[in-house]
């Protein structure tokens, strides 16, 4: 069961971002230096996005490490240390996890089992895990491996109560991020060509990128160990 403990501030601390070279950690960066904490550590596999990311955060107190969270010992290293932990890294395209959804496995469920054993390691305050609104009876192999991740870390803090404290946030579609519908709706009315629709009747959750911003410290305030 869930169980009421206290969230130490993000002011003078060390936060890691897993999968931080995306849209979460775009946003959220500022508004953790803002907050001032004392480093954040950018975990994530694609070395050309942290380099345009570096360019971009130039004088704030980021880190990067390249690595994935398939691999535990790369996940160690960028731990030690660390406060606070958003664990953003997945696989989050639906139809690729429906190609490939062993991958989705490996990347959501495992390589989040990872993040929490490494988590538990390094002695880290709390862990934010980031999930979304397809893992509510899920139907397609993104959700469903984002639900086990959600399980993942309820059964850690029942294993764990002195641990880490650990809590799920589940967001919406982000507009305007990285595979976001919407910069195609965009091309598409451009170019003339019809909107590829999948379902006229569907009514997707739909978040602003800039909501993002305040959602890491509503989190931290908010969390309930479980």
């Amino acid at each position: 069961m869930p169980t009421e403990r206290k969230v130490s501030n993000v002011e003078n601390s060390s936060v890691l971002i897993t999968g931080g070279t995306g849209s979460f950690g775009s946003t959220v960066i500022p508004r953790l230096t803002a907050s001032g904490a004392r480093e954040i550590r950018v975990f994530s596999r694609d070395e050309l996005k942290q380099h345009e990311m570096r360019q971009r955060m130039g004088g704030m107190p980021v880190r990067f490490y390249v690595g994935d969270i398939r691999d535990p010992d790369a996940l160690g290293v960028a731990m030690r240390g660390v406060d606070h932990v958003f664990h953003a890294a997945a696989l989050k395209q639906v139809p690729s996890c429906e190609f490939f959804p062993e991958e989705a496995v490996k990347t959501n469920v495992t390589g989040s089992h990872n993040v929490l054993q490494a988590a538990l390691r390094a002695g880290v305050g709390n862990v934010v895990l980031l999930s979304t609104d397809k893992a509510v009876l899920p139907i397609n192999a993104m959700g469903m491996s984002k639900a086990l991740m959600e399980k993942l870390g309820t059964a850690f803090a029942r294993a764990h109560p002195d641990g880490p404290l650990v809590s799920t946030v589940r967001y919406g579609n982000v507009m305007m991020s990285r595979g976001s519908v919407i910069p195609l709706f965009i091309n598409q009315f451009k170019q003339g060509k019809p909107f590829t629709v999948t379902d006229p009747e569907m009514t997707p959750l739909l978040d602003a990128i800039g909501r993002c911003r305040g959602v890491g410290r509503a989190c931290l305030r908010a969390s309930r160990h479980g």
